[in-house]
């Protein structure tokens, strides 16, 4: 019985292992007013990252390559209906934007219809 549980124990711990390797993400920081705010993102999937920055939302990759991570999804605000969150990480620089563009007709509320937009560092991270 022991060496069967030591065999299972072997397996779970090669597996968590492997799994933590190909962990990627970023941590991130902005200033907004005299704050400084973080958000992290890390790999959920091979299509899509968790934002993680007082509450947790799926983002899908747009597109990747050696230089840029692009993410995206559907954002909704109360008051504005639908929206886009777009966020561009910059590999090389290490450098993001998060922009939230809003429907046609919140563009009376928010100027060219652009409800937040916000740039800052960002720290890659790799585990093992």
């Amino acid at each position: 019985m022991k060496a069967k549980n030591s065999v299972l124990f072997f397996i779970l711990f090669f597996c968590f292992l492997t799994f933590i390797a190909n962990a990627e993400g970023y941590l991130c920081s902005y200033k907004f007013g005299d704050k400084t705010h973080q958000l992290s993102l890390y790999k959920d999937s091979e299509n899509s990252y968790i934002l993680d920055q007082d509450y947790k939302t799926q983002e899908f990759v747009l597109g990747e390559d050696d230089q840029t991570l692009m993410l995206g999804n559907k954002f909704d605000t109360k008051r504005s209906g639908m929206g886009i969150r777009v966020i561009f990480v910059d590999k090389i620089l290490k450098r993001f934007t998060l922009t939230v563009l809003v429907n046609p007709i919140a563009r009376v509320d928010y100027k060219n219809g652009i409800w937040g937009d916000i740039k800052g560092q960002c720290e890659e991270l790799k585990y093992f």
